[in-house]
């Protein structure tokens, strides 16, 4: 773990992560691609992983422009067996890993019911199986920087169990925890966000139905969409020197989901 002296380091130091070297799924766009954007922000070098690389390639641009170190990961989340030698590979590229943001994320259009089997293994093979293979191809590198951290971005929609998406994301909550424990004695910690609803492609189809978006705003507390430099913030807070005590536990943010309803 963290050898950091807290009487000694000023306390918005402790929120820097200069010379970290982080790992970040599906960060074309959306939440993953803030959070690679703000990891820069914050001193790390980044490794941007997802499926469409001219986007990622602009991204980089963007992060070599902050004066930081920017590796493009063609990846489908999808492919398993590809997830384990990309994050490999990145962290050659980078000299190392102190950082795995497991951001990647898809959807599907219904609640419990779904007819198409392939659509149920996309979803649960991105959202979770990479996941779990994301966490233990980097154990090692993670266990070698010292004091590793892995981010997960679960959903509210884990905590609330809304639908297969939701099961998928609960899942998610679950291996934070479990891989908490397992990876505590190689001075790694495991932690995961539950955001609610985000400016995101992902999030249009709510967005576009006025009833469902005034259901949804009416039990948030704050009424509004998040943006998703809201959730990057956070990620960059918990791969912070400035966390690390926390370990183990899902935080949600969500601007107040269901704790109270506006009248």
């Amino acid at each position: 773990m963290s050898t950091i002296s807290y009487a000694t380091v000023p306390v918005l130091e402790r929120f820097l992560l200069n010379g970290r070297r982080a790992f970040v799924t599906g960060a074309s766009r959306g939440i993953g691609r803030a959070i690679g954007l703000a990891l820069a922000e914050a001193g790390a070098d980044v490794a941007l992983a997802a499926r469409d690389e001219p986007r990622l390639t602009e991204l980089a641009a963007e992060i070599e422009a902050l004066g930081r170190r920017a590796v493009v990961v063609p990846l489908d989340l999808g492919d398993l067996e590809a997830v384990g030698p990309a994050i490999d590979a990145a962290a050659d590229a980078l000299g190392g890993l102190d950082i795995l943001v497991n951001n990647a994320g898809v959807t599907y259009r219904g609640g419990f019911g779904i007819d198409d089997p392939a659509e149920f293994d996309r979803m649960f093979d991105v959202n979770l199986g990479a996941v779990l293979f994301g966490c233990q191809a980097a154990r090692p590198h993670l266990a070698a920087a010292g004091a590793g951290v892995i981010v997960n971005i679960g959903s509210i929609a884990g905590t609330k169990g809304t639908g297969l998406y939701g099961a998928s994301k609960q899942g998610v909550h679950a291996l934070t925890r479990g891989f908490s424990r397992e990876y505590a004695n190689d001075g790694i910690r495991v932690v995961a966000l539950a955001p609610g609803q985000v400016f995101t492609d992902m999030g249009a189809r709510v967005r576009a139905n006025p009833d469902e978006m005034n259901t949804l705003l009416h039990h948030t507390a704050q009424a509004r969409v998040a943006d998703p430099s809201e959730i990057a913030a956070a990620v960059v807070y918990l791969a912070s020197p400035a966390a690390d005590f926390i370990t183990g536990t899902t935080i949600a943010i969500d601007g107040g989901r269901d704790f109270f309803a506006r009248r």
